[in-house]
């Protein structure tokens, strides 16, 4: 039955963002509630991708289920080259330069060179 994986993988999806939402709200609680919603979020967040490698092959169908998998792969791939540094970037832009900027110094260079010791270490 063609496109029958795809309710199972909008299912695991909502089930990650969900469970990664929980553990964002929990994170103030013991270390043991936390561990726990982080294996569970990080099972959601896996649990995709086989179900995604079989839709995405029978969706394309029999004779296009090599390229339709190619082509899946390579996207995944350039997203995970492009949005680290990216989310970085922007990290960067939103929340440490504003801090160096009120500050005059990024704070760990800051308590370094408030001590000679640490001087000489650098």
């Amino acid at each position: 039955m063609i496109g029958s994986r795809i309710l199972p993988l909008r299912l695991v999806g909502l089930a990650s963002g969900v469970s990664l939402a929980l553990t964002v709200a929990l994170l103030d609680a013991p270390a043991a509630v936390v561990v726990t919603a982080f294996v569970v979020a990080g099972g959601f967040a896996m649990a995709w991708n086989g179900l995604s490698f079989t839709a995405a092959a029978e969706l394309a169908g029999m004779r296009r289920s090599g390229a339709a998998l190619g082509m899946q792969q390579s996207a995944l791939s350039a997203a995970g080259a492009i949005v680290p540094p990216a989310f970085a970037a922007i990290r960067g832009r939103l929340v440490v330069a504003p801090r160096v900027r009120a500050r005059g110094t990024l704070p760990a260079a800051r308590g370094a060179a408030s001590s000679p010791a640490a001087i000489v270490e650098l």
